[in-house]
């Protein structure tokens, strides 16, 4: 839904633009909001609306993010060539008809996709939100992928410790703690499944960190030293998935950061937004 006439929408604006300026020179605010993607304010400076939250993005973007909204102005652009072209086509024929009333050219829609329309909008969200706040943390804004299978190689001796019970996991506890209150089988069931993932997520290692971590640990581990009995309530896979993974996502962040186990997890746990986008 559009937004309503005159509603004042909140301006996303790139980490090192001051939005005050902006509204000096060009008297930015509610009265210059339209419903288009782009909105243009006087001296030919450009704004964008995001089609899917309709948030003002004042630019300059990030490059990410000029990239993205490129790509979907030129999708417009190109929709809109389209449908001249088909009503001019419809024009000469209903003039060859002897058609008298000739409907004006009108645009019904934008002609972008659902998916075009979340994709301009996570990407705002991750290069104008989500970066500079990782930044503001000390989040690595780089990982090197190819060197976390040695790195995960290095924690063994510390989960085999976990492994053989001769340490408490906090994953393990609430892993454990989940079965005993849904069953084994509610626990197991998509919902329930699909929480316990992103719960264990190792922080802004995101997925394909998770997914590295699970192949490393899944190599050092799994038909070896984890066995029914070890893992018990838990199956060896989802031991690994739900206290290994978060446990070597605790002692990569430790690493990256410098910080204690307790500071690593809290870091893990609120930088899982950071990594979904």
């Amino acid at each position: 839904m559009k937004p309503t006439e005159g509603r004042v929408h909140k301006k996303r604006v790139a980490a090192d633009v001051d939005l005050s300026k902006f509204s000096d020179i060009f008297g930015i605010g509610p009265s210059n909001r339209t419903s288009s993607t782009t909105t243009s304010v006087s001296r030919g400076y450009l704004v964008f609306e995001c089609p899917f939250c309709y948030e003002t993005l004042i630019p300059p973007y990030p490059e990410e993010l000029e990239k993205a909204v490129k790509a979907v102005k030129d999708k417009k652009i190109a929709y809109e060539q389209d449908q001249r072209k088909m009503y001019e086509e419809r024009i000469c024929q209903e003039k060859a008809e002897g058609r008298v009333f000739i409907e004006p050219f009108m645009m019904h829609d934008d002609g972008l996709l659902e998916e075009d329309k979340k994709m301009i909008c996570k990407t705002h969200k991750r290069e104008l939100e989500l970066k500079p706040r990782a930044r503001e943390k000390g989040y690595p804004e780089t990982i090197d992928f190819d060197k976390l299978a040695s790195r995960i190689i290095a924690f063994k001796d510390d989960l085999l410790v976990i492994i053989d019970g001769k340490a408490e996991s906090g994953f393990a506890l609430e892993a454990k703690r989940v079965i005993d209150q849904v069953g084994a089988n509610k626990a197991r069931d998509t919902t329930e499944m699909m929480n316990q993932f992103e719960a264990t997520l190792p922080g802004y290692y995101g997925m394909k960190g998770a997914e590295k971590i699970m192949e490393t640990l899944c190599q050092l581990f799994l038909d070896k030293e984890l066995t029914k009995q070890k893992c018990w309530p838990l199956k060896p896979v989802e031991y690994i998935q739900q206290v290994l993974v978060p446990e070597c996502g605790v002692r990569l962040i430790q690493q990256d950061m410098g910080v204690e186990s307790d500071k690593a997890k809290e870091i893990m746990k609120e930088s899982v937004e950071y990594s979904l986008y």
